[in-house]
């Protein structure tokens, strides 16, 4: 499909890791203490999560997912261990009703030029390794 693959896995690369160092940045400000300890199985299965609840194509989703997960997870507060239960059971009912999440591959305008930046370098990329046929 003449998509450099390369190059698509490190801007991905390079993108998520930047999110992540200001995201535990942040977390750590918040915090003011940080312990392995806190970054266990749990708190993977929820960033997968708010990821999969709002869209996998989606940056605007990914962050609607999240705040969604977070307001549910506040309001399921008072049951307990059964929270639990109903969150794992939300995200296998999404699965099976929206399997793209709720934004699917719909982006909100206001991330569109990242989006653009991405697929302009990536389509200029392209189009030095193909040959122009007419030459």
């Amino acid at each position: 499909m003449s998509v450099n693959t390369r190059q698509v896995k490190i801007i991905a690369f390079v993108v998520s890791s930047f999110f992540a160092g200001i995201a535990g940045g942040l977390f750590a400000h918040a915090l003011q203490f940080i312990n392995p300890r806190m970054f266990d199985i749990l708190k993977s299965t929820d960033i997968l999560i708010m990821v999969y609840l709002g869209g996998i194509a989606s940056i605007a989703g990914s962050i609607i997912g999240a705040v969604i997960y977070t307001i549910l997870l506040e309001i399921l507060r008072p049951l307990g261990i059964w929270r639990m239960v109903l969150m794992p059971l939300m995200l296998v009912l999404l699965m099976i009703y929206r399997p793209r999440g709720i934004m699917g591959m719909k982006e909100i305008r206001l991330f569109m030029p990242l989006r653009d930046l991405v697929t302009e370098k990536l389509w200029r990329h392209k189009k030095k390794e193909v040959p122009d046929a007419s030459a």
